[in-house]
């Protein structure tokens, strides 16, 4: 009968551990990857101007009329955020947002009078 050394049954033991953990974590990475692959890019145009979202950034095509661009942020019907972007911008990254939720950005552009000249809405 063949004798199996104790540096044998721990090297196997730690083979079969090593195995499951690479399985769990392949596993981990497929769910992670149908989350961040879900987040589709959504565009919406009005008046010549075009903005995108992907994820929780969102950008646009610049407007010549525009002295800055405003980004409300809402949660559900609630506003939460305003942001202004300056006019040489056409950017803008939402930080330290969940991820479970889903949020709306009102994107508008003002005029060097301060009047609103165009706003769309966008999901994020």
């Amino acid at each position: 009968m063949p004798v199996i050394s104790q540096g044998d049954i721990i090297s196997g033991a730690v083979g079969r551990a090593l195995a499951d953990v690479k399985t769990q974590l392949a596993s981990i990475n497929m769910k992670l990857e149908k989350l961040t692959s879900s987040q589709e890019e959504c565009t919406v145009s009005n008046k010549g101007v075009t903005l995108h979202s992907k994820g929780k950034m969102v950008w646009w095509t610049k407007s010549n009329e525009a002295s800055c661009y405003r980004l409300k942020l809402y949660l559900r019907n609630d506003e939460i955020d305003i942001v202004e972007v300056e006019r040489n911008k056409a950017y803008h990254t939402f930080n330290d947002l969940n991820n479970y939720l889903s949020y709306e950005v009102k994107f508008e552009i003002e005029d060097r009078n301060g009047k609103i000249i165009n706003e769309m809405l966008i999901k994020i």
